[in-house]
């Protein structure tokens, strides 16, 4: 399953949501189990659905429990080491998303001064009709396209004086 195409929300329907959670913890326990086979790991999970004391304890409870206390003796900064490996990565991921988002908001700043101008020049809107924040998107426009032209005039500059030579 494409997993885009999985809504990220709380299931209303409280029969849905029982019957996705079970099917759920099965997938996640059959991956666990894949993992812990394949890659010769210990692996364990513990599932705690909020408001029930039945938490779902893989392998075994008793398997859980030596894999917790295992986990809970190592050292400090060792134990840190690995969980924050996984912050780190998601960090990254929010960092890199956050970029996309202040590209794709430039982009349609761009795009909004782009057809303010475009009513502007074809007499639909007059600039002084225009707000603060239109004449400041159209400011940010002009210079994009004035740093544009400036690089295309430095290539043509290059390309004439490269094909003049002879």
């Amino acid at each position: 399953m494409n997993r885009n195409t999985i809504m990220r929300k709380k299931i209303a329907d409280e029969a849905q949501r029982e019957a996705t959670f079970d099917k759920k913890v099965d997938e996640l326990l059959k991956e666990a189990n894949e993992l812990s086979t394949l890659c010769g790991v210990q692996t364990s999970i513990v599932v705690h659905k909020e408001g029930e004391d039945n938490a779902i304890m893989w392998p075994s409870p008793g398997i859980f429990n030596e894999s917790l206390q295992k986990f809970l003796n190592f050292p400090e900064p060792k134990r840190a080491e690995g969980m924050t490996m996984h912050v780190d990565f998601v960090e990254q991921l929010v960092a890199a998303e956050a970029r996309k988002v202040a590209v794709a908001r430039e982009r349609l700043q761009m795009r909004k001064a782009q057809q303010l101008l475009a009513q502007v020049t074809t007499g639909q809107k007059r600039m002084e009709e225009l707000d603060f924040h239109q004449l400041q998107g159209l400011a940010s426009f002009a210079s994009e396209m004035l740093r544009k032209i400036g690089d295309r005039e430095k290539e043509l500059e290059v390309e004439g004086s490269g094909s003049s030579i002879g």
